[in-house]
């Protein structure tokens, strides 16, 4: 449950569990909520929710008096792999020298694709409604069985570089505590190969964004 001034990742879902829309929702005050839509959606998601306001509620479209900075795609890559791995790397080593930093970028480009690989479960997910909102991803670009290879090069670009990243700087089995995390990996790969509608793709954005956790968690540990 929400309390003021915190916030809530969720979706707008329709009666039969399809999601409209992805949404955040952010409390102010017990009868009064900020809910943030996908920009190219919000003519259509303001219209569901209005069609669903129940009696004594009001809702006031405010988008002219936001702005929402949201990093998806190549941005992800770069914020939670690239600057993410490497400026940690860099505070707890002093090091900024080029022989050092390389290596590092291995491991901190499985974890950005790990990342891209949630957003693209959820752009696979609406992929229809982002087509007809006209909103371009590499979903709506690819088609529904070019996101889903797709998705499996991201997995899989991401195991195999930490793979190279063991094999240059092996010094204990500890190392390859991160493979423990590939039968997740694979299982959730063929589950989403198999999902043919936006309910049963949607759990699988759960599953990715866990793998993605127990990865960085056992791939560190395996380091120290």
């Amino acid at each position: 449950k929400l309390t003021d001034g915190r916030a809530q990742y969720s979706s707008l879902p329709m009666p039969n569990g399809c999601p409209v829309d992805d949404i955040i929702v952010f409390r102010r005050k017990a009868d009064r909520y900020l809910v943030i839509v996908n920009a190219a959606n919000i003519a259509k998601d303001f219209a569901w929710l209005q069609s669903q306001r129940p009696e004594g509620c009001t809702l006031v479209d405010r988008s002219d008096d936001f702005a929402l900075l949201a990093l998806q795609g190549p941005q992800l890559l770069l914020f939670f792999g690239w600057a993410g791995v490497v400026g940690t790397y860099v505070l707890h080593s002093g090091s900024f020298a080029a022989r050092d930093l390389l290596p590092v970028l291995l491991p901190a480009t499985s974890l950005g694709l790990l990342a891209v690989a949630v957003l693209n479960i959820n752009n696979t997910r609406d992929i229809d409604s982002d087509r007809v909102a006209g909103k371009i991803t590499i979903p709506v670009r690819l088609g529904p069985r070019g996101a889903r290879v797709y998705h499996w090069g991201l997995l899989a670009g991401a195991a195999v570089l930490a793979l190279v990243y063991v094999a240059l700087d092996y010094r204990s089995p500890a190392q390859f505590l991160w493979a423990l995390t590939l039968p997740l990996g694979w299982r959730h790969g063929w589950a989403v190969w198999r999902a043919d509608t936006a309910q049963t793709l949607d759990p699988q954005l759960r599953r990715v964004a866990l793998i993605g956790l127990l990865f960085a968690i056992t791939f560190g540990c395996g380091q120290v």
